[in-house]
């Protein structure tokens, strides 16, 4: 009798619209799904359906008033349209959370960019990253997104990377949370609350370091799901 197939682990990867400064970065987010098909890894994309809170001309770095623009729309230009409105998929089981980083993870995924260390979470967000925890679920975050992990679970003194700013640093270790500022090359794992972080594009400009961070931390967030 032949052993049965092993089932490929089933990932949802959140993402904040599309473009560095008001969404997801799309580099991190293509490392992140080459990462997870070189593991054999199965990727679910999903969005919050909202209005982007600002919408900015990546050109010019300026905001383009009068602009209105989805996020669950925006994100579906990384995902090739195959991308889910968050809030619907809640109720999926999943293996493992990733969520790439760029300036969304602080504008959509909560407001740490408007509102500092006074943040929310997006409750869709929220319900993701606490049910994922609460299965003993493994999440992965990139870049800025640290600082929704930090947010959620800080509480619980989550270890926490990022070569974000010292601002952003001294916001998240006032939540609680163990923060360690990480290099292109460098990871944090939280055992305890499998939790893993790499700073990607906060620590470098180099997109083949940035791959090579996101790979590792896709690998570890993986092998906390086993």
């Amino acid at each position: 009798m032949k052993p049965r197939a092993k089932r490929a682990p089933r990932v949802v990867v959140v993402l904040s619209g599309c473009g560095v400064y008001d969404g997801s970065e799309a580099h991190e987010v293509a490392a992140t799904l080459l990462a997870l098909e070189r593991a054999g890894a199965e990727a679910v994309c999903a969005a919050p359906n909202v209005e982007m809170p600002v919408v900015l001309n990546h050109l010019s770095g300026h905001p383009m008033i009068g602009e209105c623009r989805n996020v669950l729309v925006e994100s579906a230009r990384l995902a090739r349209g195959d991308v889910r409105d968050l809030a619907k998929v809640l109720d999926l089981a999943f293996d493992a959370a990733v969520v790439p980083g760029g300036y969304g993870a602080t504008r959509v995924l909560c407001d740490h960019a408007r509102a500092g260390r006074e943040a929310r979470v997006h409750g869709d967000v929220r319900r993701l990253l606490e049910g994922l925890r609460k299965a003993g679920r493994p999440m992965g975050f990139a870049c800025m997104a640290p600082v929704v992990a930090a947010r959620v679970f800080g509480a619980q003194s989550v270890a926490v990377g990022t070569g974000a700013g010292s601002g952003a640093l001294d916001d998240m270790a006032a939540w609680g949370a163990r923060v360690t500022p990480l290099g292109p090359r460098e990871l944090t794992v939280d055992r305890e609350l499998r939790v893993v972080c790499c700073a990607a594009f906060t620590a470098t400009q180099r997109i083949g370091e940035v791959f090579e961070g996101v790979d590792k931390m896709v690998r570890a967030t993986l092998e906390l799901a086993v």
